[in-house]
């Protein structure tokens, strides 16, 4: 009975420890860009749980590009277009995405 209080103890640490590196992290991340985050971007930075609100210009790219970057899983490549394309974000891009490859190939210029 004792040692399951003992490891139940520890993991309230460890939580504890986790939960005060990711406010630290946010609060860096908030400094550098220079606003405060919604707490749904920070949520998904932190925990990858996607729930922005409807509508447009609620930071869905802001909190899509942060998390891209602090993943340390994989390298981020982005020498070639294909591999741009692999880390766009769908619900963002759509099909705009395959509209630009198209119009590069075809040698049309887009902004």
């Amino acid at each position: 009975m004792f040692e399951k209080i003992k490891a139940w103890i520890k993991r309230k640490r460890e939580t504890a420890r986790e939960q005060q590196a990711a406010d630290r992290l946010i609060k860096h991340i908030e400094q550098a860009l220079g606003f405060e985050l919604y707490e749904w971007q920070r949520l998904y930075i932190i925990t990858g749980i996607w729930q922005p609100p409807e509508g447009r210009l609620h930071g869905r790219t802001t909190a899509y590009i942060l998390r891209l970057l602090l993943d340390q899983s994989k390298p981020l490549l982005l020498y070639e277009f294909s591999q741009v394309a692999a880390y766009a974000d769908n619900p963002l891009w759509g099909g705009n995405i395959s509209q630009y490859q198209c119009s590069m190939q075809a040698g049309l210029g887009m902004r």
